[in-house]
């Protein structure tokens, strides 16, 4: 299902002129979470992040903001 709530979320920002952030890739694409879980940033539900999963999403996301308002300038 996260390709089609991809699909949808992409259809909607671009109606509304809005910016997305595509964690999935970030991540490493499909089956991505299995990597991150051996390096201990996923938990064992496939699910969830640990600490320091969410942390370093943080900062990606935080460096992905910052990088698209010093494109903006």
């Amino acid at each position: 299902m996260v390709n089609v709530m991809k699909e949808g979320i992409t259809k909607l920002s671009l109606k509304h002129n809005l910016a997305v952030w595509d964690l999935k890739a970030v991540m490493g694409g499909d089956s991505s979470m299995i990597v991150w879980v051996k390096e201990q940033l996923g938990s064992g539900d496939y699910v969830h992040f640990t600490a320091d999963g969410q942390r370093l999403i943080g900062k990606l996301l935080g460096k992905a903001i910052i990088d698209l308002f010093k494109e903006d300038q």
